[in-house]
């Protein structure tokens, strides 16, 4: 850090021009610029992270190129987001109404968030070589006659315009790209998007939705350097920034993944500025053995007093230092030479501060020194600009390639979908009280399309469209999926909300009573085609599989049924019994029934068959048809099927009711198969308490086949169901695009559930299960990527309406306000 300053006392722009991703400064130096696409690795899983740290080394560590890397914030439109939402995605009978819930939920997610995003630029000297000074004589000839042979002309210092050696630096560039496309993927930076981040630099309050043309456009604004800060006018208003360039840093940070963290922890955008370039090795060794000297006495006291660290990471510094020397003389590790910035800015000086007091608590006592630089702000401002020639070593610090590759710059816990329905923020990592809570958090909202899963988008590890959601009762599952089904009317899909409980159109006309005067949501209620089941007589027959479904599907459903009523009076005689007399059924008559099937089974097994009469009254009148009976009509675009009185088995000991009940969901398990049949069509079936099916001796099967036809006919299944277990077969799982998971009632459930999601089992992730509340789930996208989110509804209304617990009943509020 010793290094003689080079102040800036005048601003002047670097780059002379520029040609392709690539900016020639007035130095000569060439410049080419690219953006590092964000990555996201396993939760917590140490090996992926050793492999991203491994080719990010990789990367890093050409030591023929000077690197400067920009981490860039970016404000999330939230208004061009819903303009894209309701010209390409909102569609169907309900578009309307689904255009004013997108933007109300923009507005209220522009006024609630200040979400910004990050990207990561990498600008990298490739025509450094021309300008590096020899000690080394033979080194000194031999890159000479390798120049010799290139060019002949620039070896004699000749002058002569860049213009004229396009071609060539076309040539380095594309070998830099070479080097290291194997180790990361890489988008050059070129036309508009390196106009906006010039732009960016003297604008960083903007939100840069919006650029002007020309070179002095872009540049535009009065720079003044002031004590402690710098300014920038631009007429009606004026930035404030602040360059904190780190003036020390931990000596070793073991698999810190510091820079994510940093961002993790703020509730404002920071930008980062790292620029490193390399020197001889004799230089490299010299500089580890003062590392040494520096840690000596630290490590001296470790050994001593017991009073410093007890971190293992800092006891074990010494014995790395050591490593790094003796690979450092082997030439197998590089230094970098780097000096690590970051800025702060805003359009009032008081908030500028308050962002700078945030930073200071962040870094306290953790080995990280921010120091705040009086007079070389203009300096550290000329350095952060892209393609600048000036090298600023006052607050350099050496660190190996492995420190940097840790630090997890491009790394994000982003999961989802860019564009579709707000389902809430990632919660990876935050202990927080409640799910309320997470509305504080200014970063990572989720956005979820449910209907592109299937659609195999680039890079997808799943393609199939079926959704798991799993949790126990009152962990708020059943929010998560009302919200769900409502979002996804808006997307032309049609639905089937498959509502065993019959609770929705209750508590839907009971948020009406209180929200009545919000037209958009009295005009969704009363599109949605809610149909009640029940023992009355336009129901007679309509879930007897003989008459809405066809040839062997229909057999199969029936002879099923007829076993799981008979239960375990039925051996392999009653069996076969059933089936001749469903198939007879089927030959004989052109409008087969169940009620038919029955008949015919009086004649070859009466005991039988009068045992399972008795389940034809009540609902189960809805079993058993006559020629009369029709199957459900599902001709609307969105349709909520609610049972009235239905009892659900609990376990494989049944009561009559439950029996029956049993045997209800099995039937309407099976319109999948008609529910619909347009090719063309997007479609969805919600089935709530999926876990019933599971009571029957054939449920792995039912629910199976639900899936696998669902993805035929192009109509995605939507599984709710109490745990996992319910579905823990590979077979199944393997029919599952995206996963929730709530926390489950026991510990003892936790590691099946890390394993069912493909996660490592490690303290890590005990903890994030552990760590969830009431409406926080584990979520598992269509990329497999995986993380703890807090489930948000925004509209009061569709709360009220989706609740399934009386908060406002004042023995509640009582309880709670004691507790």
């Amino acid at each position: 850090m010793g290094a003689a300053k080079r102040q800036v006392n005048q601003l002047e722009f670097p780059i002379a021009l520029r040609h392709k991703n690539m900016a020639f400064n007035k130095s000569k130096q060439v410049w080419a610029f690219y953006r590092l696409k964000s990555q996201s690795l396993r939760l917590n899983s140490e090996s992926e992270f050793k492999q991203y740290v491994d080719s990010t080394v990789d990367f890093l560590s050409n030591e023929e190129y000077q690197y400067h890397l920009l981490i860039v914030p970016k404000r999330f439109d939230f208004v061009k987001f819903t303009d894209v939402i309701k010209q390409d995605i909102v569609r169907g009978e309900f578009s309307d109404i689904g255009e004013k819930y997108f933007t109300r939920a923009s507005e209220i997610l522009n006024d609630e968030v200040f979400l910004h995003e990050y990207d990561v630029y990498v600008s990298v000297q490739i025509n450094k070589s021309d300008q590096v000074v020899m000690t080394d004589v033979a080194d000194l000839f031999k890159k000479f006659m390798k120049r010799l042979q290139e060019d002949i002309v620039k070896v004699m210092n000749v002058d002569i315009d860049v213009e004229d050696d396009y071609e060539l630096y076309e040539k380095q560039e594309q070998l830099f790209m070479d080097k290291v496309s194997y180790a990361k993927e890489l988008d050059r930076v070129e036309g508009e998007e390196l106009d906006r981040l010039i732009y960016y630099m003297f604008h960083r309050t903007s939100d840069g939705f919006e650029i002007p043309d020309g070179e002095y456009n872009l540049t535009e604004g009065i720079v003044r350097n002031t004590h402690g800060y710098m300014t920038i006018s631009h007429g009606e208003y004026t930035e404030y920034l602040c360059f904190l360039p780190f003036q020390e840093m931990p000596v070793t940070i073991e698999g810190f993944r510091f820079i994510q963290s940093i961002y993790e922890q703020l509730d404002f955008p920071l930008e980062m500025q790292i620029r490193y370039d390399f020197k001889q090795n004799e230089q490299n060794v010299r500089e580890v053995r003062k590392l040494k000297r520096r840690f000596k006495n630290f490590d001296e006291e470790i050994a001593s007093t017991r009073t410093a660290d007890e971190d293992v990471v800092v006891e074990m510094a010494s014995e790395r230092l050591e490593n790094l020397l003796d690979d450092v003389k082997e030439n197998s590790r590089k230094i970098l030479f780097m000096t690590f910035t970051l800025v702060v800015s805003d359009r009032s000086k008081e908030r500028m501060e308050a962002k700078i007091e945030s930073l200071k608590k962040i870094f306290k006592n953790t080995g990280f020194k921010l120091v705040r630089p009086a007079v070389d702000q203009l300096t550290l401002f000329t350095q952060s600009m892209p393609a600048s020639d000036l090298t600023y070593r006052y607050f350099e610090q050496v660190v190996d390639e492995t420190y940097l590759a840790q630090s997890g710059m491009e790394l994000t816990n982003k999961v989802g979908n860019r564009y579709g329905m707000y389902l809430g923020k990632v919660v990876t990592g935050k202990i927080l009280v409640d799910v309320q809570q997470a509305r504080e958090i200014n970063n990572n909202v989720v956005i979820f399309n449910p209907l592109l899963t299937k659609k195999a988008i680039k890079g997808a590890v799943h393609t199939n469209g079926n959704i798991l959601i799993t949790g126990p009762p009152g962990s708020g599952k059943s929010m998560l999926v009302k919200n769900f089904f409502t979002w996804s009317t808006f997307f032309g899909t049609k639905v089937l909300y498959i509502d065993p409980k019959n609770e929705f159109q209750r508590n839907y006309k009971s948020s009406l009573e209180k929200n009545g005067d919000i037209p958009e949501f009295r005009e969704l209620y009363e599109r949605i085609n809610f149909i009640h089941l029940s023992e009355e007589k336009e129901f007679h027959g309509a879930l007897d599989p003989l008459v809405f479904l066809e040839g062997d599907k229909a057999i199969q459903t029936a002879t099923m049924i007829f076993n799981t009523l008979a239960g375990s009076i039925s051996g392999r005689d009653e069996s076969v019994s059933i089936f001749d007399a469903v198939i007879d059924e089927v030959n004989q008559e052109k409008k087969p029934t169940m009620s038919g099937a029955l008949e015919r089974l009086k004649k070859s097994s009466p005991t039988l068959a009068k045992d399972i009469s008795r389940y034809k009254y009540g609902l189960g009148r809805m079993l058993f048809g006559d020629k009369s009976s029709k199957g459900l009509n599902f001709t609307k675009q969105v349709n909520v099927l609610g049972m009235q009185g239905l009892s659900l088995p609990e376990t494989v000991d049944m009561t009559d009711e439950q029996r029956i009940g049993l045997c209800l969901m099995m039937s309407i398990s099976k319109y999948v198969n008609t529910f619909s049949r347009n090719p063309d069509e997007e479609a969805m079936i919600i089935f709530d308490e999926a876990w019933t099916l599971t009571k029957s001796k054939n449920g792995e099967s039912l629910i199976n086949e639900m899936l696998r036809t669902g993805r035929s006919l192009r109509t995605d299944i939507v599984l709710v169901t109490q745990a996992y277990n319910d579905v823990n077969t590979d077979e199944i799982k393997e029919q599952i695009g995206v996963k929730f998971a709530f926390r489950p009632q026991t510990e003892d459930a936790i590691t099946p559930i890390l394993q069912f999601f493909d996660l490592e089992v490690n303290e890590e992730n005990i903890k994030v299960l552990k760590n969830l509340k009431s409406g926080m789930c584990l979520f598992q996208d269509y990329l497999r990527r995986t993380q703890a989110i807090a489930h948000d509804v925004l509209f009061e209304e569709w709360f009220e309406a989706f609740k399934t617990t009386d908060k406002d009943s004042e023995d509640v509020q009582l309880e709670e306000s004691r507790s």
